[in-house]
């Protein structure tokens, strides 16, 4: 069993994705399937990102549970993660390398400071 939270899950069927994007954490949505080597290498580095990072909620999201939601997206691939701030899409990577999730929240960081940043020089 792992030392972390397990991530929370979305079922399209009980909730909608704009339940998430409410919140003032960032949602970083992660496309998954049960069948899915790499998706389940990268589980537990998710769960302890998730624990680890206030402001980032990482969301399961099944591909072949949650086919509405999966097809209004471009998935080409599993796992495969969008990183949201509010409702807005900031990016994207695909792969089992917990490296370029990290990079990916580290580049909205990065934007987030630097725009404080020019609000205090204003």
């Amino acid at each position: 069993m792992s030392q972390y939270s397990e991530l929370p899950v979305f079922e399209e069927d009980k909730e909608t994705l704009e339940t998430y994007f409410q919140k003032d954490t960032w949602t970083l949505l992660y496309f998954t399937a049960s069948w899915c080597g790499p998706c389940k290498q990268v589980y537990p580095s998710l769960c302890a990102l998730n624990d680890k990072l206030p402001y980032v909620t990482i969301v399961k999201v099944d591909i072949d549970v949650n086919t509405d939601t999966v097809d209004q997206r471009t998935i080409r691939s599993v796992p495969h993660f969008e990183l949201y701030v509010k409702d807005t899409l900031f990016g994207t990577c695909s792969g089992a390398d917990i490296l370029q999730v990290a990079d990916l929240l580290s580049r909205c960081k990065q934007s987030k400071d630097n725009k404080r940043q020019g609000n205090k020089d204003e």
